[in-house]
């Protein structure tokens, strides 16, 4: 059952959140969480976690352009 739940979390994230979360290898939906809010916290890095949230399945890279997040899996 906890299987499950980890799961339906992991599915719910950020496409770019995925992968990471999944190689974390999670055994609780609270480890799995605790992973997901680390990258939530890592990818906001120099804006307001509220601006990272409102950019729809995207990344700022390091010159400050946009990439595709689906590109930016590769990088994990």
């Amino acid at each position: 059952m906890e299987l499950d739940k980890i799961h339906e979390f992991i599915e719910g994230l950020r496409p770019e959140f995925v992968v990471p979360v999944q190689s974390a290898m999670p055994q609780t939906v609270e480890e799995a969480m605790e992973k997901a809010q680390a990258l939530e916290t890592a990818f906001s890095m120099g804006m307001d976690l509220s601006v990272y949230l409102m950019i729809p399945g995207y990344l700022q890279n390091m010159n400050g352009g946009m990439i595709p997040a689906r590109t930016n899996l590769a990088m994990y």
